[in-house]
């Protein structure tokens, strides 16, 4: 265990020294130079009082070290050094450039011996912990291959058999439950209780033999009950738990809920949050197709550039898989397009098509104007040189404009406005042919 490492500034070159504590408690007092020394020295300091004075034996390179015994020492010795080398170029001071520089504190620390208590495998020495084996490493932890079946953390290199009731385990080869995986991390909580659940973490190998085949780095959640599993958020303001998302032992996902009743279920129980947002550098795309390939189904494209949006269709002909923009909403100044068949809506609603409707209603069209005694009634002989001179009737426009596009409402109301001038002149006939019918009668009556 290194306990000190220094670099020393105020020298031409780094100089480094290091103080470590052995396996057997020995102390080893190491010094590293910029180049090779003709002697090396070592102070050293125990509770503040020099305990020793020496020459250090070069040991490879430019590094020198020598070695206190365990024996010297007791625990919470508190130890200090300070290193001298000198060569051609004159001397060389570690840790700094004065001889009264010492280094940083280094506390030692002893044990009264191997701590081994035989029931659970546990060995402790001079700071370091061995589970399942007696060999110490170069690591504060080691864990051997004997197999712990105890609840807690079990972390083995060896098999496991299983995995008890609350357990961390870290294995190789292990084989919980009858599944085979090699190198697992799992978590379990209430394994054996109907209402328990877990994480498993696998490596390479089968999870499960049969039908699931090779599932290397595969991440499972589980419940030993309903098979659901939920992820919750607490509210530390309101000292509440709430459900933010599901899975279903199906596979159905919901956000929102834990209860999903499709494979993607969002529900959010705020009016004025957004239940789905799609951000994106580009367009955004939703895909609905009814098989893997693409082949059919349906599409939404958000064209940004553009600013539209548009439902389209998926679907082969001869000429190969299409894609057909059924419906496009375009973004204007004076409000949103709609456009039918056309990517370019000009209106409120653009139809490039036929409508069949059941019925349709044009508001605001009237031409009662037409029976207000101020209306000036062109006489008949007015209309019948106007039409033998244009080929339409006054007020309407010709074919070649009306073939291009009529505005339903305003052209309804010329229509109409000729019904009721046409109202008024038969009137107008009506009341000459009456007033005829009279004078015939009275002239057969002389």
């Amino acid at each position: 265990m290194v306990c000190a490492f220094a670099l020393i500034s105020g020298l031409s070159k780094a100089q480094t020294y290091k103080i470590t504590q052995l396996a057997n408690g020995d102390v080893k007092y190491s010094a590293t130079y910029a180049a090779a020394q003709t002697q090396s020295q070592i102070f050293v300091r125990v509770n503040d009082i020099q305990v020793i004075a020496t020459t250090m034996a070069l040991e490879s390179g430019t590094t020198y070290t020598c070695t206190q015994a365990a024996a010297t020492l007791a625990s919470n010795n508190k130890i200090t050094a300070r290193f001298y080398g000198a060569n051609s170029a004159g001397p060389t001071y570690i840790p700094g450039p004065s001889d009264q520089i010492w280094s940083s504190i280094f506390v030692y620390y002893i044990s009264t011996g191997i701590w081994t208590p035989t029931s659970n495998n546990l060995y402790y020495d001079k700071g370091k912990v061995a589970i399942g084996t007696n060999l110490f490493g170069n690591e504060g932890l080691t864990v051997g291959t004997v197999a712990l079946i105890a609840g807690g953390l079990n972390m083995r290199s060896g098999n496991i058999t299983k995995a008890q009731n609350s357990s961390i385990v870290f294995g190789y080869n292990s084989n919980l439950q009858g599944n085979n995986s090699t190198n697992l991390f799992g978590i379990y909580s209430d394994k054996n209780s109907s209402s328990g659940s877990f994480i498993e973490l696998f490596g390479s190998n089968a999870w499960q033999t049969g039908s699931r085949g090779n599932k290397k780095g595969e991440l499972a959640l589980g419940s030993y009950n309903t098979g659901f599993i939920t992820f919750q958020n607490y509210d530390v303001l309101n000292k509440t738990w709430n459900e933010s998302m599901g899975i279903s032992p199906i596979g159905k996902v919901g956000i929102g809920t834990s209860a999903p009743d499709a494979l993607l279920h969002l529900q959010s129980s705020n009016k004025n949050t957004a239940t789905l947002r799609l951000d994106g550098a580009g367009n955004g795309k939703i895909e609905m197709y009814e098989s893997t390939g693409g082949a059919y189904g349906f599409y939404f494209l958000a064209d940004h550039a553009n600013d539209k949006l548009q439902i389209g269709s998926r679907f082969a002909s001869n000429a190969g898989q299409q894609d057909n923009k059924i419906m496009t909403f375009k973004n204007a100044v004076d409000g949103v397009r709609i456009g039918i068949g056309t990517e370019n809506p000009n209106a409120e609603l653009s139809v490039n098509g036929k409508i069949e409707a059941k019925e349709i209603e044009v508001k605001e069209v009237g031409a009662d104007y037409v029976f207000a005694d101020s209306y000036e009634l062109a006489n008949l002989e007015e209309v019948a040189a106007y039409v033998k001179a244009n080929k339409h009737l006054p007020g309407i426009a010709p074919a070649s404009e009306t073939e291009k596009g009529v505005e339903l409402g305003a052209f309804s109301e010329k229509l109409l406005e000729k019904v009721e001038e046409l109202t008024l002149y038969v009137i107008q006939l009506n009341e000459k042919n009456m007033a005829l019918q009279k004078q015939l009668v009275e002239l057969q009556e002389k």
